[in-house]
């Protein structure tokens, strides 16, 4: 009983010690390989465990998400509701851009009226800002592909730049013909960078340098309050640096030409020009002002999402809504966590195999799947132990470190084997091969006598 204790103790540390990984390095390849389809598929298992929790954390909803209610009023500038919305099907549906008649998308928005439509829900814990902009004449990948998908009536810059309020969550979903934008909490700049995406460059207005293009006004002639309260920035054109200042006071004749002088005394609208600092720019397209932040109705129905459901019950439309996003988003996360996978136990140990047998030929292992019998228990053994990890970590946060250690761990593997005894390590089918002829003695002459 401890004799067998021993055996299956020696042979589980046979499989994670580098100089007891060399009882295993003469194991065939298709044994390896199938080592490494277990490890790919216990990384996938840990990808598909998180992705909805790792989704979720990705799409960033609000706190107070889930805080809206059925019955919030949304209006536009003249009092007028939320217009009724439907998602039409038809497979022979065409739409007309610039004189231009295109094959349209089979399912898409249909909306009695366009505009921009805000509401505001007071909780004890906070506020919710809500706004819900509707062009369902606006389609996207039709016509002119550099032509910038945007919304001409509404001012997004001006709602991206608006000043967040303490205690208030932030939602927007702008509907084009074709998709759901969505962004939460606005996008703002801080410390040089925006707070939705990792490069400045896919979202604002950049120089060839990669740094932020920042606008001043000219003179007085390009101030106008923009409807949130604060200087139209986009009619900016003074180019300037993060740290410029304007060079004119305000006038008492510019002022009685300011749109906003029924909104703002002439002393407010001095402070407003002392306090006017140098202002980024998004860049003007949807895909990039909102980045990331789309699904299109195909995608939305697909996951049992009723997009008809804002007319009837808001705090209805956004659980479908988020629910359809996260799915929507796990399955993309899925796919590219499958990738990912294939190329960190498959494709890279065949290669760091292949360069390392190129590279030791001459030393105790000598062959290429015995380089790649050692690979595959490393990469299988470090995906075992990333398993457990992946119950706490984002696994494409940590999948780059589970290639740096397995390769650490492959490289440390080899490095012991290889500088063992090569006649101890070297198997008994090893030996056969290398072993030599007998000599054979051949009958010259019966009379031939031999002396001594």
């Amino acid at each position: 009983m401890e004799q067998n204790a021993n055996k299956i103790f020696d042979f589980i540390k046979s499989l994670f010690l580098p100089r007891k990984m060399a009882k295993h390095m003469n194991m065939s390849f298709l044994l390896s390989l199938v080592i490494l389809l277990a490890a790919s598929c216990l990384n996938i298992v840990t990808s598909n465990t998180r992705a909805h929790k790792d989704v979720e954390k990705i799409l960033q909803f609000p706190a107070l998400y889930d805080s809206v209610p059925s019955d919030i009023v949304l209006t536009n500038e003249n009092g007028e509701t939320l217009p009724k919305i439907s998602l039409e099907n038809d497979d022979n549906h065409k739409i007309t851009l610039d004189g231009q008649t295109y094959d349209g998308p089979s399912k898409y928005l249909k909306s009695d009226k366009n505009g921009v439509y805000h509401g505001l829900h007071q909780t004890e814990n906070g506020n919710i800002d809500v706004t819900v902009v509707i062009d369902d004449n606006l389609a996207s990948g039709y016509g002119n592909v550099d032509k910038p998908l945007y919304v001409e009536f509404f001012d997004i810059e001006g709602y991206l730049q608006q000043e967040k309020k303490e205690n208030t969550d932030y939602i927007l979903y702008v509907l084009t013909l074709d998709n759901l934008y969505y962004l939460f909490n606005l996008d703002q700049v801080k410390d040089g960078k925006s707070t939705k995406a990792a490069t400045n460059s896919v979202i604002l207005e950049t120089k060839e340098t990669g740094e932020l293009k920042y606008y001043l006004p000219k003179d007085e002639s390009e101030l106008k309050l923009n409807q949130y309260g604060d200087f139209d920035t986009t009619l900016w054109t003074r180019l300037a640096t993060s740290e410029d200042v304007i060079d004119f006071a305000a006038t008492t004749e510019a002022y009685e030409n300011f749109n906003g002088k029924d909104k703002l005394t002439f002393e407010q609208y001095s402070l407003m020009i002392n306090g006017i600092k140098p202002a980024y720019r998004h860049l003007k397209n949807l895909s990039n002002a909102l980045y990331g932040g789309v699904i299109s109705y195909s995608n939305l129905q697909a996951n049992e999402m009723e997009i008809e459901k804002i007319n009837t019950s808001f705090s209805e439309f956004q659980t479908n809504l988020k629910s359809a996003m996260i799915l929507f988003n796990s399955g993309l996360l899925k796919t590219s966590s499958l990738m990912v996978s294939i190329v960190i136990t498959l494709l890279f140990p065949f290669l760091l195999a292949g360069i390392t047998w190129i590279m030791s030929k001459s030393f105790v292992m000598n062959r290429f799947r015995q380089y790649y019998a050692i690979c595959a228990l490393c990469f299988g053994m470090t995906t075992f132990i990333a398993l457990i990890c992946g119950f706490f970590v984002n696994y494409t946060d940590m999948a780059f470190a589970l290639l740096v250690i397995a390769s650490v761990y492959y490289i440390v593997a080899t490095f012991r084997i290889n500088t063992m005894d090569s006649e101890k390590n070297n198997d008994d089918k090893d030996k056969k091969e290398e072993r030599k002829e007998p000599i054979k003695y051949s009958k010259i002459s019966d009379d031939t006598t031999f002396i001594g």
